[in-house]
């Protein structure tokens, strides 16, 4: 990926990484394949530099490194993309732009490929972990090697503070399911961050608040609940989480496959197929290779 002037930008380059106006709206998202209208439509919102993947529209990796930014110049926009970033990270939006712009210069981007260990359950905790792009999920692992997704993150979440915080080891490990950018804080920094920002300690203390009523869900449904059940909210909670609404129905882009949505709900694989049959059949879901649909108000009401 290499930044590109948006007038040095040719129709049919993809965009590197999500493009946000300077009042948070998504303009382009990443991979969208760029038209002239795109690139009329940058200009017009004042975008002066975007990221363009490293492949030409045929595939072939590209030649025209003199259009590129100076190392120099490039390193310094790096910066200042991660500070529009971090202005649409709800953690940071109470926060002036000043102290975002000091926040940045202590925190290291990084690109990770899919299926990418973070962290893992009992490592040392050194690193508090911002989602850019991307999905990461949190998992355990039993004795006997069975793993439950305790959550899925995507652009904007931010975990890994636990540990920083008492000291002990990581309590689950962390794994990227796509291509996934992050922006990293040392222990240090995050400390700091802490001791000199008191409105990020409430936010802090509220998610962290929320993660534990949400494991303590997690408990009850598998305590109190059957297997169509458990399914069927895990269901709902990634529509919440990632669904679209379309027309009468939800479209959920599926950051899991079917072994890792068995993980999630708590259930065996071939308890997971009945359910989703049995929901197929009731026209209640649409499962596809990479999104599923469905019928979120008919879905809830089964639940109640």
């Amino acid at each position: 990926m290499a930044l590109f002037l948006v007038n040095h930008v040719q129709a049919g380059m993809k965009v590197g990484i999500d493009i946000f106006s300077d009042s948070g709206i998504k303009l382009l998202a990443k991979g969208t394949a760029i038209t002239a209208q795109h690139i009329q439509m940058l200009q017009s919102h004042k975008i002066r530099e975007i990221d363009i993947d490293g492949e030409a529209p045929g595939g072939e990796p590209r030649a025209d490194k003199a259009r590129q930014l100076d190392p120099a110049r490039q390193a310094k926009a790096e910066k200042e993309k991660l500070r529009q970033l971090m202005k649409h990270i709800p953690l940071f939006s109470s926060l002036a732009p000043e102290h975002i712009g000091l926040l940045a210069d202590r925190m290291e981007k990084r690109e990770q490929d899919a299926q990418t260990i973070l962290f893992r359950e009992n490592d040392p905790g050194d690193s508090f972990f911002i989602v850019l792009s991307g999905t990461v999920k949190i998992y355990r692992t039993s004795p006997e090697g069975d793993e439950k997704i305790l959550a899925v993150f995507n652009a904007g979440d931010s975990f890994g503070e636990l540990s920083l915080i008492d000291g002990k080891p990581r309590s689950a490990t962390a794994q990227t399911l796509e291509n996934t950018e992050l922006v990293v804080m040392s222990r240090a920094h995050f400390l700091d961050m802490l001791k000199t920002h008191f409105d990020l300690n409430l936010v802090i203390m509220a998610e962290i608040v929320q993660r534990m009523r949400d494991t303590n869900d997690q408990v009850s449904d598998l305590m109190f609940f059957d297997v169509r059940t458990r399914v069927i909210k895990s269901l709902v909670k990634l529509a919440n989480r990632f669904g679209e609404r379309s027309d009468h129905t939800i479209v959920v882009q599926m950051p899991l496959d079917r072994h890792e949505l068995s993980q999630m709900a708590g259930v065996k694989m071939k308890e997971l197929n009945e359910v989703l049959y049995d929901l197929e059949d009731r026209q209640l879901v649409k499962m596809y290779a990479s999104y599923f649909e469905l019928n979120l108000i008919k879905l809830r009401s089964l639940l109640r």
